[in-house]
């Protein structure tokens, strides 16, 4: 098996990022509140210009933190995402008039309610995909700030949805399944329950080597709904420190789950193939006031079972449903790190991406805002975990992956 460092893409990535400004970034003297505030102004230096364009870009590949996101929601609609990006560049080359540019997703108003920095040290433990072997660790410090598995929710609305061949059926050796999608060539995005099993690991093992889930294959389905890929050979997993320590000093219940752990329900899986074929979804930060415009969420996976739906996923079947609703007000726990949605999911969803929808011309884009991991309240809402800042870094420049 060939297995390659990503920490060379990653540098000549920010190496490539910075030969393109033409002048270094404003001073690091500048604050939030040190100039009047001017939508894509990215980096905080009271104007916009290509250096914006160049932040933004390094923000959404997980390499800096933003002083203010709502200089970066360029269409107003609440999330930070690639549209923005595209957008502003738009506005840089004078095709786009003035910000926010509302056309393309836009909302009813200026996204006036910024989003909390999630933006702190993280450790991780790194898993044999088929052994469960914990193998290493590492941490990720904080991004620099450049100045410059749940019911359906009344009426079971989903729908069978072949169309996202980037969202993938993840088997395990003891029979459970779960939902991930692919983020770049080498990288597959989950929920940590989904590939190591906090059950087990809290009741009386207690080593790392008896707790994680052994991958069996993830398998890919094309818009026919037949399997067109099946990988038996993962790499590894990555799944964060705080989840594992918390599986092991606390019984699994709901409330220690909702408490405890469902902020940090995430992971990801490294593979050899390239994936880049797969990979539809890019990474985008929301903020609260996207529940204020109602934009319509939805969540694609491989459920166990779908109300009215002719066929499930019981007995090897790889079908795969998608959901929609909308965002819900979270409770005080961990509203920063978690979601909360009316989208109708049940067991076999976890770990799938939680979207919105944009069309810019004649290209769509899906922004994942989140991964879903779990119900909240039974019958009324589901929830999973909030794409942050320490996750775009964990997905997207993370140089401890390997394949």
């Amino acid at each position: 098996m060939s297995r390659k460092f990503k920490r060379m893409s990653s540098a000549v990535t920010a190496f490539c990022m910075m030969a393109a400004m033409a002048v270094p970034f404003g001073s690091a003297s500048i604050t939030a509140d040190a100039v009047t505030w001017k939508c894509g102004d990215v980096d905080n230096d009271g104007r916009v210009t290509m250096t914006d364009s160049v932040q933004l870009t390094k923000y959404l590949n997980g390499m800096v933190d933003l002083v203010d996101y709502t200089k970066a929601d360029t269409n107003g609609d609440c999330i930070v995402d690639i549209v923005d990006s595209r957008i502003l560049t738009m506005f840089l080359g004078e095709s786009v008039t003035s910000l926010p540019h509302t056309r393309y997703g836009g909302g009813s108003r200026y996204a006036t309610v910024g989003a909390q920095s999630v933006n702190e040290l993280k450790n991780y433990t790194v898993f044999d995909a088929k052994t469960g072997e914990a193998l290493d660790g590492y941490a990720l410090d904080p991004n620099p700030v450049v100045d410059n598995s749940r019911v359906a929710v009344g009426e079971d609305t989903r729908y069978r949805d072949d169309s996202l061949s980037g969202v993938v059926k993840i088997i395990n050796t003891d029979g459970s399944f779960g939902t991930g999608f692919v983020v770049d060539a080498h990288t597959i995005a989950t929920a940590a329950h989904c590939v190591f099993d906090v059950g087990k690991y809290n009741q009386s093992y207690g080593s790392f080597e008896n707790s994680n889930s052994r991958i069996e294959s993830i398998v890919f389905v094309n818009a026919l709904g037949s399997v067109c890929k099946e990988i038996t050979d993962p790499c590894e997993v990555h799944v964060p420190n705080a989840l594992i320590v918390n599986a092991k000093n606390n019984y699994i219940d709901p409330s220690v789950y909702g408490e405890k752990m469902s902020q940090y329900d995430y992971a990801l899986i490294t593979v050899s193939e390239d994936l880049s074929e797969y990979a539809c979804f890019d990474l985008g930060i929301t903020t609260d006031g996207i529940m204020q415009d109602s934009r319509k969420l939805y969540c694609t996976g491989f459920p166990k079972y779908a109300v009215g739906a002719d066929v499930n996923n019981e007995y090897g079947r790889n079908n795969r449903f998608t959901g929609e609703g909308y965002m819900l007000p979270d409770d005080d726990i961990a509203p920063e790190r978690r979601l909360r949605y009316d989208i109708d999911t049940s067991g076999g969803n976890s770990g799938g991406p939680v979207y919105v929808k944009t069309d810019v011309g004649n290209t769509t884009y899906y922004t994942v805002i989140g991964i879903h991991t779990r119900y909240v309240d039974y019958g009324v809402s589901n929830g999973g975990t909030q794409m942050t800042t320490e996750l775009l870094h964990f997905y997207k420049n993370n140089p401890y992956l390997m394949w």
